[in-house]
């Protein structure tokens, strides 16, 4: 049977509440991907991406996060955006990436819907947003809300986020496969 204690649930958190419990779960519980680290991390994203998207029900005002081990062996119900972010993080901290984690919403005076980590690469941050089949690696999120936290503390002066329009292909990007190349050039434009 599961190990149901290792769930935590959040019921009327603040999004910096969500996200630093899901920076705490990265943590200590990063291990969990090992057997993938050595992985690229197109090929990891791929993998992240292709799984099943299931989301909290609307009703429920909550939000399940789980460790990686559970919500790879399927013993979660749940597999939204903040439990594959919870991955794709814990990937980026077994191969010593800074990674922070981002909280979006689409209009201002309402809380974020989503979640997703960035990765310090080629220095600047990169999303890699890997919730959904179709989601592709470094596209630009452009939300009006945005809430960070970021367990490194990189200062912000070395740390810009990507704009649209300013995406620059890097060799390390190149490197990891002409589809995320070909996606990030086109949301791009």
């Amino acid at each position: 049977m599961a190990q149901v204690s290792k769930i935590q649930t959040q019921t009327a958190a603040t999004p910096t509440d969500i996200l630093a419990r899901m920076a705490q779960i990265v943590q200590a519980h990063a291990v969990d991907v090992a057997p993938w680290a050595l992985l690229g991390l197109s090929e990891f994203f791929d993998l992240v991406r292709g799984g099943n998207y299931i989301r909290e029900p609307s009703s429920w005002r909550t939000q399940v996060l789980a460790r990686p081990s559970l919500t790879i062996s399927k013993a979660v119900p749940i597999v939204a955006c903040a439990n594959k972010g919870i991955i794709l993080a814990s990937w980026a901290e077994l191969n010593k990436i800074p990674w922070r984690l981002v909280a979006v919403g689409r209009a201002p005076g309402l809380p974020p819907h989503h979640v997703f980590p960035e990765f310090y690469m080629g220095g600047v941050w990169r999303p890699v947003d890997g919730t959904y089949p179709w989601s592709v690696l470094f596209a630009a999120k452009d939300y009006p809300v945005r809430v960070v936290f970021d367990p490194h503390n990189l200062p912000p002066a070395l740390a810009p986020v990507p704009k649209r329009g300013a995406f620059a292909v890097t060799p390390w990007q190149r490197s990891v496969g002409t589809a995320a190349t070909r996606g990030a050039s086109q949301v791009a434009r």
